[in-house]
């Protein structure tokens, strides 16, 4: 047993706790894909907000989604508050368990230099295994957000493992740190209407402005950072391109095309799709460039791409809304 190797992979996950929730439930027999999660918890609508470091982020209730998509699926999934003595509780729970997902401050995670380098977010991870000793902790983390995002399994010691569950930290929305996450799986496959899912969705983003709304905020807070020093606009930019290329917006726009596959929704939605993901693309580019010129001149760009990126969403949620009505 190697405790100091990290075995590296492409990333797995658009969220890291939706990509653990994903990969717990292939390990307990019954597998769940991530866009599954999406459609079922309704994870396409995305939010604004303030991330841990008070940078615009642009998100959806990624907690509430994942667990609310297990309930629909079939699989029982159980927060356990985590006890005073959680090494044996942790014990006790991967003797029962394939493996427990939580939440962890990030800065703790020192199987990854690029946790260790920046200030501490909010972060799940897999715990699939502890040694004999009960020195070290197996990790599965399905997305580290780096210049090249991937993903890891790896040792990481207890003593490190103790300040990330413990040392909270929480975005502007949420704080969930404390509990382990535990899953039964669906006994039989539960039948799940992909179409009623993204209509619902559909009329839900078209009805309510926390979601209609959100894009507006999000660009509003982002030029408003973009504005700010130098300093503050550059850390706000790779922010941008994070979210974009990352985090949320392409890879929740990829599975949204395969959910719209699965759904029978063809022809110019699909179009859509992926023209509005060709101008996130676009706009990541500029992100990168305004992070290293901070250009008025971009800034321009920066507006008026999202000026398009704004009809374009709409757009495509009005003719997801149009298309399912009725059928």
């Amino acid at each position: 047993m190697n405790l100091n190797e990290v075995v590296r992979f492409a990333p797995l996950a658009i969220n890291c706790f939706t990509g653990s929730l994903a990969q717990l439930s292939g390990r307990s027999g019954a597998a769940l894909h991530e866009a599954q999660l999406l459609e079922a918890g309704d994870g396409y609508l995305l939010r604004a907000g303030l991330d841990e470091w008070g940078m615009p982020e642009y998100t959806f209730a990624v907690e509430d989604v994942g667990l609310r998509a297990c309930k629909v699926l079939g699989a029982q999934v159980t927060r356990v508050p985590i006890a005073s003595d959680w090494v044996a509780q942790l014990q006790a729970l991967l003797g029962e368990y394939p493996g427990i997902v939580v939440w962890v401050n990030s800065a703790y995670l020192d199987y990854a230099p690029v946790y260790s380098s920046k200030p501490g977010y909010l972060h799940a991870v897999l715990v699939i295994g502890m040694n004999d000793a009960a020195t070290h902790v197996r990790i599965f983390d399905s997305l580290i957000v780096d210049r090249e995002p991937h993903g890891c399994e790896a040792w990481l010691s207890i003593e490190a493992f103790a300040t990330a569950i413990t040392d909270r930290v929480r975005t502007e929305t949420y704080d969930h740190m404390g509990h382990f996450v535990v899953m039964q799986p669906a006994g039989r496959p539960v039948d799940f209407d992909v179409r009623a899912s993204l209509y619902r969705q559909a009329c839900s983003f078209l009805t309510n402005d926390t979601y209609r709304g959100a894009l507006p905020s999000y660009r509003a807070l982002c030029m408003s950072r973009f504005r700010d020093v130098p300093e503050t606009g550059a850390t706000a930019a790779r922010r941008l391109f994070d979210h974009i290329v990352v985090l949320y917006v392409i890879p929740g726009l990829t599975l949204l095309a395969q959910s719209l596959q699965r759904a029978d929704c063809q022809g110019s939605i699909t179009t859509l799709t992926q023209t509005l993901i060709n101008h996130w693309r676009a706009l990541s580019v500029l992100a990168l460039k305004f992070e290293a010129t901070h250009s008025p001149l971009i800034l321009e760009r920066l507006e008026d791409r999202f000026d398009v990126i704004e009809s374009l969403t709409l757009e495509l949620w009005q003719t997801l809304h149009d298309s399912l009505h009725n059928t």
